[in-house]
């Protein structure tokens, strides 16, 4: 649903039919692994005349905050959120007021417990959004390690949660978004383009174009499918630069907090868990094969 075209965004282009570019998928100084400060991210997407989607790790002050700002620039209120599992996921709130909602009765429980993987299964997150009207997204479904939602089960009450599919990630590779595009259009779902950006250079890599004057009418005509997604992968040396800076803003920021043993402890488990059950399921399918090999 909507149009994915895979090229640097037509800005100009498309806001002259009338179009909106959004960066769905962009991560402020308030997320541990980002260095991109909220008023220089606010000044380039006024100079560049697009929007934000603020989606900081488990943190969404960044959009609540900074919902109406001086300088005018179009903000949604987001959130990355990490379950159980390791998956990521995208939530996307109308209104100040439903993101602070979803914070103070969902996500700040969640994370008195463990503040970088939530204690809370991703099926379980896609349920709580959907009480909370939030509108929910799979980030890089097909990403490295466990942070793309393929990595675990997708039951059908999942998909039928799922509002739009991330296609258009620029720090992903193109095979991963191809594939998060053909996923999307087997489930006629609608498809985002954002950044994923850490860096403040970042923004605007990726976007998400529809006509809307306010946040709200945006998410609607998103989840109607008329949108168009556009943007470019990173290359390689890019990825390589924003990767090293992002591990080193992670790892020193969790160290300062004295939650750095805890970060590594997370990130190492869920890959740890991962691992084991591919290589479970490659053995089981080895021994299945032998067996039929001797008995066929």
């Amino acid at each position: 649903m909507g149009k994915v075209v895979f090229r640097e965004p037509d800005r100009e282009g498309l806001s002259a039919a009338g179009f909106l570019g959004v960066d769905m998928h962009f991560h402020s100084d308030r997320s541990f692994d980002s260095l991109a400060r909220i008023d220089h991210a606010l000044r380039r997407a006024r100079k560049l005349g697009i929007g934000i989607a603020f989606t900081d790790h488990n943190e969404m002050s960044a959009g609540a905050r900074f919902f109406n700002n001086a300088q005018k620039v179009f903000v949604i209120p987001g959130v990355e959120l990490t379950s159980s599992e390791g998956t990521h996921t995208l939530l996307y709130f109308s209104t100040a007021r439903a993101c602070r909602e979803f914070a103070s009765r969902v996500l700040k429980p969640l994370k008195r417990k463990d503040p970088f993987k939530l204690p809370i299964t991703t099926e379980e997150l896609y349920e709580s959004a959907k009480e909370h009207q939030a509108t929910v997204c799979a980030p890089h479904p097909f990403g490295p390690g466990v942070t793309g939602v393929h990595k675990i089960r997708i039951t059908r009450a999942m998909e039928r949660s799922l509002d739009c599919v991330e296609g258009v990630n620029a720090y992903a590779t193109h095979e991963m978004n191809a594939k998060a595009v053909r996923w999307a259009d087997r489930l006629k779902k609608p498809i985002t383009g954002g950044s994923d950006g850490h860096l403040v250079a970042e923004l605007g890599q990726a976007l998400t174009f529809c006509q809307a004057h306010d946040v709200h009418e945006f998410l609607d005509e998103l989840r109607r499918g008329h949108c168009i997604s556009m943007g470019r992968e990173n290359s390689l040396y890019e990825k390589a630069i924003v990767g090293v800076e992002k591990e080193e803003s992670f790892v020193g920021r969790a160290h300062k907090r004295h939650e750095g043993i805890k970060l590594v402890k997370d990130q190492l488990g869920v890959e740890w868990s991962y691992l084991k059950q591919k290589v479970r399921k490659g053995w089981m399918h080895e021994e299945h094969a032998l067996f039929h090999t001797h008995h066929g």
